[in-house]
């Protein structure tokens, strides 16, 4: 994924995978794909990114292209932010 927040690039193919949280979730036998992950940019700046595949079906036409924006988005964080995220986890994959 790639994205630029305050006319910064950051790309998940150029940076290195620290952490990994799988929040998949079970509804009626469905699942719902949503994981967190924090990844480290060649300058050393750390970000969040976010990924999810929500069961499309649910919702209307202009839900779902609302929750398309959101379920794919970078954040960047700091150094901080990445212990207290940790700390916030269940089940992190390194």
């Amino acid at each position: 994924m790639r994205r630029t927040v305050n006319g910064k690039v950051y790309d998940t193919k150029t940076s290195e995978l620290c952490y990994f949280s799988d929040l998949s979730a079970s509804f009626s036998n469905e699942c719902v794909y949503m994981t967190e992950s924090v990844w480290k940019t060649e300058t050393g700046e750390f970000f969040l990114c976010f990924d999810c595949e929500p069961m499309w079906h649910l919702f209307d036409a202009e839900t779902r292209k609302t929750l398309k924006k959101r379920c794919k988005s970078i954040t960047p964080i700091t150094e901080d932010d990445v212990d207290l995220w940790l700390e916030e986890q269940d089940n992190i994959y390194m």
